[in-house]
């Protein structure tokens, strides 16, 4: 390298690594257990992070499940791994296996699982935010954030006399 392409490297600057007192974490497939938390709809809390109020999940809907309407105030990604879903606000858009989606802040949507599908749907989601679950009236049910998530995903697990999960947690 010449010294002209030595001194042009070493006025990069390079980006600063945020510190972790961790090595990579790994968590496998069989490790959590899924819970069921509406009718045809189960999810697996996989991380957590409560300083960044992000949560990433592994849905599991049965065929016919439906998510009532509700919003998110972050930002959502989604990847699906087995079967179909929609969304009622928008059918013509399937997913299906390998499909990503993304979700803007704010957007409004019903998740729809086919009746005629044989075997679940299961979809990988990060979700950046609160979601706000709305009535068939519009009006407010809930509020879940990502402490929300983890304490009802313990507390389901703990019914079923399951131990801890080992979901990974940070700012705890």
């Amino acid at each position: 390298m010449s010294q002209q392409e030595q001194s042009a490297v070493a006025a990069v600057t390079l980006p600063k690594i945020p510190s972790w007192d961790t090595d990579t974490l790994h968590v496998g497939a069989d490790e959590l257990d899924y819970v069921t938390i509406a009718e045809g709809v189960e999810v697996k809390v996989v991380h957590v992070d409560l300083n960044q109020g992000i949560w990433i999940v592994f849905n599991r809907f049965h065929p016919g499940a439906k998510v009532p309407a509700h919003y998110h105030s972050g930002q959502v990604y989604a990847v699906t791994l087995e079967g179909r879903w929609s969304y009622k606000e928008s059918p013509e858009a399937v997913n299906e296996p390998g499909s990503y989606l993304f979700e803007p802040a704010g957007c409004t949507h019903t998740i729809e699982i086919p009746q005629d599908q044989e075997g679940p749907t299961v979809v990988w989601f990060a979700v950046h935010g609160v979601n706000v679950q709305l009535q068939d009236d519009g009006e407010l049910d809930m509020v879940v954030d990502a402490r929300t998530m983890l304490e009802g995903y313990r507390m389901l697990l703990g019914a079923m006399g399951k131990p801890a999960p080992k979901t990974l947690v940070f700012g705890e």
